[in-house]
């Protein structure tokens, strides 16, 4: 299994002044003292993902990337990978979530796929699941069994 990527989403306007790295260890109490923490920033949300960087972009940014090009008003994208769910959440323009679940399966992945739709009120009937990741057709079946419809993010 991977590692879980180390990251946190951060509104901009509390980072003023202030160093990332207390913001990833708050968040992540083992971050190394000599690694590299970076920023990306988000400013159509008002945010900044800071992560510990490692050479590769982090997963969350990919999906806050993302998160624009979807036509749906609920926008909801994923990846599972490495031992752990991203996904992040938009209505509209508005970001509602950005986070990642340690999930050793597919099966606890969707615990909390389900549980950030309850969370947010999202109804999952009426919603398109959009995957970064590749999944295998039993996994999208079982979510198929609630969701609109599970797609490749484009």
């Amino acid at each position: 299994m991977d590692q879980i990527q180390q990251s946190t989403l951060v509104p901009a306007s509390l980072l003023e002044g202030q160093d990332p790295r207390c913001f990833l260890s708050a968040v992540y109490p083992d971050v190394p003292s000599g690694a590299r923490v970076s920023r990306l920033d988000f400013p159509q949300y008002e945010a900044a993902l800071i992560y510990l960087d490692d050479g590769g972009r982090p997963e969350l940014a990919r999906l806050l990337e993302a998160l624009p090009s979807i036509p749906d008003y609920n926008r909801i994208a994923a990846s599972y990978k490495g031992g752990a769910l991203y996904v992040a959440v938009a209505q509209g323009g508005r970001l509602l979530l950005a986070n990642t679940y340690p999930a050793a399966d597919f099966t606890t992945a969707e615990y909390y796929i389900f549980l950030v739709m309850k969370s947010l009120q999202l109804n999952p009937e009426i919603s398109v699941i959009r995957f970064a990741t590749p999944i295998d057709e039993e996994q999208e079946i079982s979510l198929s069994r609630y969701f609109k419809s599970v797609e490749p993010l484009p």
